[in-house]
């Protein structure tokens, strides 16, 4: 609901930073940057400083598509969302949670 009303509305805006381009969205309290990687778009929800959450998305972009395992699964017609998950998870806690 909220977010695809914030999106439609076009509150977006373009950051620029050391790191490339990224497509931003405020919504509330909440920063959503987009990026896309080759043919996938991750998106990143966060409050707080833009520059640390761009370099925890480029880590986790760098890291998913270095891993064959996880780039093969990403590339399936029929996507098994829980186990990239399972695969995942370890890679997002330590970036997202941990880091």
């Amino acid at each position: 609901g909220g977010f695809l009303m914030a999106s439609d509305l076009g509150i977006s805006n373009a950051i620029k930073d050391s790191y490339g381009s990224f497509e931003s969205i405020k919504y509330g309290r909440y920063t959503l940057i987009f990026q896309k990687s080759y043919d996938i778009t991750c998106c990143y929800a966060f409050i707080g400083p833009t520059h640390h959450a761009i370099h925890r998305l480029i880590l986790f972009l760098r890291n998913i598509s270095s891993n064959e395992e996880i780039w093969h699964l990403f590339h399936q017609k029929l996507i098994q969302p829980k186990l990239i998950y399972n695969i995942i998870e370890p890679i997002v806690t330590d970036l997202f949670i941990n880091g």
